[in-house]
């Protein structure tokens, strides 16, 4: 507490240091014009010894540094300057209510001071890069913050996944003037869960990987009710659909395996540790087998649509992952968001479209879009990750303009 107040004094004995008050015309009308607005609120948050330090050299480099690099001066109507600057060094672990500059009070601390930046008009401005953070909800824990972040883009794929991209589709299917039952396999392509492998294409795009977690696993719950939904919403009169035949096949595929494995790890953890150094591997043999099976059964129908069948195929997942992307940069997002969110949109879990169409499907042509998907879905995916991995990732906050 007491180095928070020897670091608040520094920083006001600097600001209302004679010299801060005289550098000249520019100066003096600057302070003028931000009387007229009235004073800045600034949080300052300081920690012990080199935090004081910190903060105390920021402030003095910006009371003498007059024009370009140094402090914003701001006033009061009486014309007192005082130079606001970027404290960041300084941020402390107390939330204490420490005197701010308008006479106010503001709280201090982790969840208030971090990662303040000073924008142009010499208002402190929170630049953690949290959309919340921008509107001032900085009294908010950080790990609430994160969790309400991660909700809304959570959201936002849902609604990807489950809502344009059937549609996406369906419009696609009918542009290209596709048979009805080729129109109906590119429906089931959109109206299944994202793809596991998502999680590895994100990881080599310098993405979120945990986040990509998150939403393969929400999607992949939602497609046991998402899934028949659709099916017999859009494709009902188009091809015999099996709704509840999608229903069971997606509990016994999406479902089994994750109580399975729940109660393996609860049960028997032993034998989880035990065999879990071979299942990458069991996993990649899996599904190489299962492309090789799906391509192979429908080779023929392949062959004879030729690229009238490829590229709605392949624009399914492109501009999939395109919307994704920018969709979340108009939004706000991070950059590893953006690309997290492109990824997993563009990937879906062809393979288990396939089965379903196999299944529950009535006409033999609707298994063919989720065969040739399982070849565009793996190539564009990890084009997108390849790519991005040779892009540096900037997820510094922008200044806000004027």
């Amino acid at each position: 507490g007491g180095a928070h107040h020897v670091a608040l004094a520094a920083v006001l004995d600097v600001a209302r240091a004679p010299g801060a008050e005289d550098r000249g015309g520019a100066s003096r009308s600057a302070s003028r014009d931000h009387g007229r607005r009235g004073a800045a609120a600034v949080r300052v948050g300081v920690g012990p010894a080199a935090g004081v330090a910190a903060t105390a050299r920021a402030v003095r480099r910006g009371a003498s540094g007059g024009g370009a690099g140094g402090g914003h001066v701001a006033g009061r109507g009486g014309g007192e300057g005082r130079v606001v600057r970027d404290v960041q060094q300084g941020v402390g672990p107390a939330d204490e209510p420490v005197p701010a500059l308008d006479g106010g009070h503001e709280p201090v601390g982790p969840a208030a001071a971090a990662g303040f930046r000073v924008a142009d008009d010499g208002v402190l401005h929170g630049g953690s890069g949290d959309p919340d953070a921008e509107h001032g909800d900085h009294d908010d824990p950080p790990g609430l913050r994160a969790g309400r972040v991660q909700a809304r883009v959570g959201l936002v794929n849902f609604a990807l996944c489950y809502g344009f991209m059937p549609l996406l589709g369906l419009a696609l299917g009918k542009a290209f003037r596709l048979e009805p039952a080729i129109v109906a396999g590119m429906v089931l392509v959109g109206s299944i869960n994202g793809g596991q492998a998502s999680n590895l294409c994100t990881y080599i795009a310098r993405g979120n990987v945990a986040l990509s977690v998150l939403m393969t696993t929400a999607t992949t719950i939602g497609a046991i009710f998402m899934t028949p939904f659709l099916c017999q919403r859009y494709l009902g009169a188009v091809v015999p659909v099996d709704a509840l035949g999608i229903v069971i096949s997606t509990l016994q595929v999406v479902l089994g395996p994750i109580v399975l494995g729940m109660a393996l790890n609860l049960g028997a953890p032993r034998l989880v540790a035990a065999v879990k150094p071979v299942t990458p591997l069991v996993g990649v043999v899996s599904t190489c087998l299962l492309v090789a099976s799906s391509v192979g059964q429908v080779a023929g129908p392949i062959k004879q649509a030729g690229l009238a069948l490829q590229i709605p195929i392949f624009l399914i997942h492109f501009l999939g992952g395109v919307l994704g992307y920018w969709l979340s940069r108009l939004i706000g997002f991070e950059e590893t968001t953006c690309r997290t969110m492109a990824i997993e949109t563009s990937m879906k879990s062809s393979a288990f479209g396939f089965l379903l169409a196999k299944l529950h499907f009535g006409e033999f042509l609707a298994r063919v879009p989720s065969a040739v998907s399982v070849v565009w879905m793996a190539l564009v995916g990890s084009s997108l990750a390849v790519a991005w991995r040779f892009i540096p990732v900037d997820d510094q906050p922008k200044p806000k303009p004027q």
